[in-house]
């Protein structure tokens, strides 16, 4: 959790992942700013602790983004406009998509947990966006 007073501090005491939401470099290094400086208040080497995070991927264009997620809504019964509010750094071009994880690896993160809108994606993000990152 990325609860700034207690889950991260509580994470800086005892855990060996440290599991937040964020969409940007700027939410990533606030969150990792408020850890380090509970790291530093209870002793905890700050670099011991994996960083991580949750994804939801969706690739394409944002016409192609609005088909998969309508399809899913539909699916499911779910309604999309939530789905559609809370895309972030997993959502777009394959491209595009490396780019916005690569950089947030690059600040900080060290784990990212994937969610999958449509599972057509799954072959497409392994093939093409996971080599960008290595």
């Amino acid at each position: 959790g990325g609860g700034e007073q207690r889950t991260l501090r509580y994470a800086a005491r005892w855990a060996d992942i440290s599991h937040f939401f964020v969409g940007d470099v700027k939410s990533l290094k606030h969150k990792l700013g408020i850890l380090k400086k509970h790291c530093t208040r209870e002793g905890t080497d700050y670099d011991e602790i994996v960083k991580g995070t949750t994804f939801r991927v969706v690739l394409g264009s944002e016409a192609e983004i609005n088909e998969k997620i309508e399809k899913r809504g539909k699916e499911y019964h779910l309604p999309t406009e939530p789905m559609k509010s809370r895309l972030g750094a997993g959502a777009g071009k394959t491209h595009e998509v490396a780019d916005k994880l690569k950089e947030l690896f690059d600040n900080g993160l060290g784990l990212a947990t994937l969610s999958f809108i449509s599972s057509d994606d799954i072959p497409v993000f392994a093939k093409e966006v996971i080599p960008q990152l290595r």
